[in-house]
């Protein structure tokens, strides 16, 4: 997936006015989002794990056999002592049946107990230290107008992402949309292989860039990183480079006040960005560069 050359971010004029002059966006944790489900949807696993068990078995019971070749190394600690017992119970003429019986009654409720440890993981401090720059690819969302930038009265500030000075929109991930948790692996290579570390990070990017299908309209791309120190606060600001503003659009409602100020901001800090407004007429907008020269 190429990655967008320019970043947009929706602020009313209120806020785009500290933004302009303190030269920082607000970063924030999940707790302060307005989606009540952020971080809140667990994965999950296809087949779930109560329905690959009994694939998981027989599995191992090949692998006793030596029918079916497995990297051992790679195995969980509990795969790892099953396929010594399993081996046990066939040296005793103990019947496949029987074993996979044996191995397969004490289910339960694994898939609930899973959900409920990955909850426990992505716990209040995790939510806490989180902090999270939420940005779009469309500078003419009416939607985002109106829900973010004060119904056209704002405006849209337009970043670029700068490699040579690593700055963080680099690091920025387009967000998936699902009405469903979304599937991270399957049952069988869960119960097979545990927490790896590809797992983890697959976890980790399905609760971190996943939300509902009702907010696609937003077409977001997020940055995420963790501040441990910072966890007693739900936000700080965060600097960025002149350089990375490539540009402010005013909205359709915005007032000459608003004008002027950022008029004045990209006169004396950031020369490189363009200035523009939104028109709308006969129903169709259209952004306009104004020439601030």
């Amino acid at each position: 997936m190429s990655h967008p050359e320019i970043f947009y971010k929706y602020l009313s004029p209120d806020t785009a006015k500290i933004v302009l002059e303190s030269s920082r966006l607000r970063w924030s944790s999940p707790l302060s989002f307005n989606d009540p489900a952020e971080f809140q949807r667990m994965p999950r696993f296809e087949p779930t794990v109560v329905t690959a068990t009994k694939s998981w078995i027989e599995l191992l019971i090949g692998a006793a056999r030596g029918k079916l070749n497995i990297n051992k190394s790679l195995l969980s600690q509990q795969s790892s002592m099953l396929l010594v017992l399993i081996r046990e119970l066939l040296n005793k003429n103990i019947s496949e049946s029987e074993i996979i019986n044996a191995l397969t009654s004490q289910i339960g409720e694994s898939d609930k107990h899973i959900a409920e440890g990955l909850r426990d993981f992505f716990n209040l401090d995790f939510m806490s230290s989180a902090r999270i720059i939420c940005v779009t690819t469309d500078f003419s969302n009416d939607a985002m107008w109106a829900h973010y930038a004060n119904n056209h009265k704002g405006c849209v500030l337009g970043f670029k992402h700068i490699e040579d000075l690593s700055t963080p929109f680099l690091a920025a991930k387009k967000v998936n949309y699902s009405e469903h948790p979304p599937i991270v692996g399957s049952g069988i290579d869960f119960l097979l292989y545990g927490h790896n570390k590809e797992l983890l990070d697959a976890t980790i990017n399905a609760v971190c860039y996943t939300k509902k299908s009702s907010w696609q309209y937003e077409q977001e791309w997020r940055a995420v990183t963790w501040r441990q120190d910072e966890n007693d606060a739900q936000f700080k600001d965060y600097f960025f480079y002149s350089e990375e503003l490539e540009s402010i659009t005013l909205g359709c409602k915005a007032t000459p006040e608003t004008e002027a100020i950022a008029t004045h901001h990209i006169k004396s800090n950031y020369k490189n960005c363009k200035l523009y407004r939104l028109t709308s007429k006969s129903g169709e907008t259209k952004r306009n560069l104004i020439d601030i020269t």
